[in-house]
């Protein structure tokens, strides 16, 4: 039977079912088409982006299931307690997509309906970023510095490009190399965070370290097949550095 894990809870602990199988909308790619004089066709403009969509799920609560009845306020209450308490994205598990999950909202619960039976029937709908993430991917890496370098290379297993959220802890000055896409980072004191996603690099407080960057106009993406990482530090007075360097992946597919 079809269910869904949201900030961690399913919907079966609420005594509830997914009453009709979702059919997944296909996400697609931003594009602009824009014509050229004296050129047949049109040149795409490709936004790098993927839009995101709406999903929405027809859900019953069965009294049987957690030996409650519920009338359809109570219904809408639980509901809306778990799903809309906040509107950041959070993960959003269905057991059709085993090993991957989304990352998602609930915009809306709809009106809940009741029978004489006792079976009350409403709908929830999520707002989902188009990408499905891997559980591997989601895994945090770890490797130690070794003579003042780590020097690793890492597969993404998936046929799109991944964002990855990379922090290195230790002191020092360090000249970082992933694939083609080069950083060097100055003077850090502790940690820094190069995090992808959000386009944005912080320490271990999530204080701004932008500055510290010193050169690179890009921040790392690992493509689909093998990307080599390759990270030198060094301390203040020239030595090798002694650090760590953790890697989340997030490998992801539309």
């Amino acid at each position: 039977m079809q269910d869904i894990c949201f900030k961690g809870k399913f919907l079966h602990d609420l005594g509830a079912v997914i009453s009709e199988v979702v059919k997944f909308p296909t996400f697609s790619r931003e594009l602009e088409f824009k014509d050229l004089p004296a050129k047949d066709g049109a040149v795409i403009i490709d936004k790098k982006r993927c839009k995101g969509s709406s999903v929405t799920y027809k859900i019953t609560h069965v009294p049987t299931l957690d030996d409650a009845e519920k009338s359809e306020i109570e219904f809408r209450d639980s509901l809306a307690d778990w799903l809309l308490s906040s509107y950041d994205y959070a993960i959003l598990r269905d057991s059709e997509i085993p090993g991957y999950f989304r990352k998602a909202v609930c915009t809306s619960i709809g009106t809940p309906t009741i029978q004489a039976t006792g079976i009350v029937t409403t709908a929830v709908t999520f707002y989902m970023d188009p990408y499905l993430y891997s559980d591997t991917g989601a895994k945090k890496l770890s490797f130690l510095s070794s003579n003042g370098t780590v020097n690793v290379t890492l597969t993404n297993p998936e046929k799109w490009t991944a964002e990855p959220v990379i922090t290195i802890i230790g002191a020092g000055n360090y000249s970082c190399a992933f694939g083609d896409i080069g950083i060097a980072l100055a003077n850090i004191s502790d940690s820094v965070t190069i995090d992808k996603p959000a386009e944005n690099i912080y320490d271990s407080n999530g204080c701004d370290m932008n500055d510290h960057m010193i050169n690179g106009n890009y921040l790392p993406v690992f493509e689909a097949g093998k990307t080599n990482i390759f990270i030198q530090g060094v301390t203040s007075q020239s030595e090798p550095a002694e650090f760590s360097v953790e890697i989340i992946p997030n490998w992801r597919r539309l």
